[in-house]
This record gives structure tokens, sequence and C-alpha cells, in this order.
């Protein structure tokens, strides 16, 4: 099933029940994955969980949760915007084990709600979720576009994603999550 080189989970809630070491020394056997979509209406948590079995790696769950309403709707309220996300960021706090938080990343993506606000308003709401994200939460924020309003080109290819995440069990490329690519 695994690599006799593969890394062996150091405890049951690192591991998983699909193979007892992962396809790589460099590979850890569980990774998780944060992506916040921060919709006009909402905004919404997906943590994903892989296992690195194979040579790619395979998605074996996902928790998710909504909440309303948006970013957008909070204005000038920026710090209360980035509240809002507390509530969704619990699920990832009771999700994620503690000995991989430091380690699973985490994306928000914005999309039309505050591309409408304009520049200052938006920026200020953004501002204050990278640093409410920085100073409350373990996750590291991924670097290239880890905090950013999508324009409206990628929103329909990520929106996609972020709705119709692949089915457990189908291997994805690790990129398909970690970048604005999607």
């Amino acid at each position: 099933m695994g690599n006799r080189n593969g890394q062996m989970a150091t405890d049951p809630s690192l591991g998983t029940t699909k193979c007892l070491k992962s396809s790589s020394k460099y590979k850890p056997i569980v990774q998780y994955a944060l992506m916040v979509d921060a919709g006009s209406t909402g905004s919404r948590i997906h943590v994903y969980r892989f296992n690195n079995c194979g040579d790619t790696p395979e998605l074996e769950h996902e928790d998710f949760k909504m909440t309303k309403p948006g970013l957008s709707s909070f204005k000038e309220d920026a710090e209360g915007a980035a509240r809002s996300l507390d509530v969704l960021l619990d699920v990832a706090m009771k999700s994620v084990p503690e000995k991989l938080k430091s380690c699973t990343p985490i994306a928000v993506k914005a999309t039309a709600g505050l591309r409408l606000l304009g520049d200052q308003l938006s920026k200020n709401i953004l501002n204050a979720v990278r640093h409410r994200l920085e100073t409350q939460y373990p996750f590291p924020i991924i670097e290239k576009g880890g905090v950013e309003i999508m324009d409206g080109s990628d929103e329909g290819g990520c929106s996609l994603r972020l709705t119709n995440p692949p089915p457990p069990g189908e291997r994805i490329s690790r990129q398909c999550l970690l970048t604005r690519d999607c």
C-alpha cells in the first residue's frame, strides 16, 4: 500500500485507514487545506483532509459550514467583517488535529460583493481578515493570493471547485486547492 520509505502516523488522529505509510518520505501521511469562500451573500469554509498514500493526494473528507451575511455587508466595519469568519474558523480548529494546524494552509477568496464596495473599503476588510487570521489562528496563510478578491474570470472556476469539490477518494493535484488557479 505505501512506499517503505514513506512517513507513518505518530498517533491515530494523524493517520488514515487507506495506508500505513505515505508514498514518499517527503510527504506526511495526512494533510489538511482550508478554503474560505467569502461570497456576497455569505461565507463558507471547506476543510479538506487528504491522504498521501499514492503519488497524488486523495481527498478523504470535507467539513463544510456556511454563515450569513457576507463580508461586504459589513461595509465600514472591517473588524466586524473579520470576526464574522470566527464561526467558520471554529470548524477548522475542531477538524484539524492540533499537531497539523501550523502546517495547514488557508486561503480566503472574496467575490463580487467586495468588488462592489470599492477599493478602500474592500482593502480595509481584507486587511482586517488577514490580521485576524495571523493573530488569532495557527493556520499559515497561503503566500500568493492568500487573502484576496478574485477577479471575475477567476471566480467562475474557483466557485465551481468550491461548490463541487472532488468526491472523497478522488485524487487531485495539490495545486488545485493551494493556488489561485483552484
